[in-house]
């Protein structure tokens, strides 16, 4: 979901993606704010909100993720080159095409990979998360390090190295097969 809200964010902060100039300054102030606030302190404060549960460590994963991958995002945009861009203007194209046509091809595998690696990062801060009550594998791991129950302890620190490599090799076949095509 992050990623989703993240790309439309991107190509409406982008100077040149042809949105209107306050939409990308108040974008941008946005992302800002919300990639400066530690996911930690989101989901203290979605704590409080809505108590402990998955619902503040998603809520705080989520709003940390839609920042940091927006401003990558936006930043992958303005770095694209502007020939197609200029070569799909002289044939009238508008401002939705360009995007589609001459940006989006650009910049996928960077918006792929930025995904990917945000993906790693969140499974990872989940753990702290659980630790503050905002969910996950951090809460089972905080509670049984609570009842000194450390054989499990070890079992979920293996499970956590185990899920966070398998992620990355996932990740990396992926990049592939949407990157090349190879299997």
């Amino acid at each position: 979901m992050a990623v989703a809200i993240a790309t439309v964010f991107a190509f409406l902060a982008a100077n040149n993606a042809w949105s209107p100039a306050p939409v990308r300054f108040a974008i941008r102030v946005l992302v800002a704010f919300l990639r400066t606030m530690p996911e930690l302190a989101w989901a203290v404060i979605f704590v409080m909100a809505f108590g402990i549960g998955a619902i503040p460590g998603f809520l705080a994963l989520m709003l940390h993720t839609v920042g940091s991958l927006t401003k990558l995002f936006y930043e992958a945009v303005e770095s694209a080159q502007n020939k197609p861009v200029r070569g799909l203007a002289a044939c009238g194209a508008s401002p939705l095409q360009k995007i589609r046509f001459a940006l989006w091809p650009q910049v996928k595998p960077l918006f792929l990979s930025y995904g990917f690696m945000r993906l790693e990062i969140n499974f990872r801060s989940s753990t702290i998360l659980g630790l503050v009550g905002a969910g996950g594998i951090g809460q089972e791991l905080m509670t049984n390090i609570k009842l000194d129950r450390y054989d499990q302890v070890s079992i979920t620190l293996l499970l956590i190295i185990l899920v966070v490599s398998a992620l990355d090799m996932l990740s990396g076949r992926l990049r592939l097969w949407v990157l090349e095509g190879k299997k």
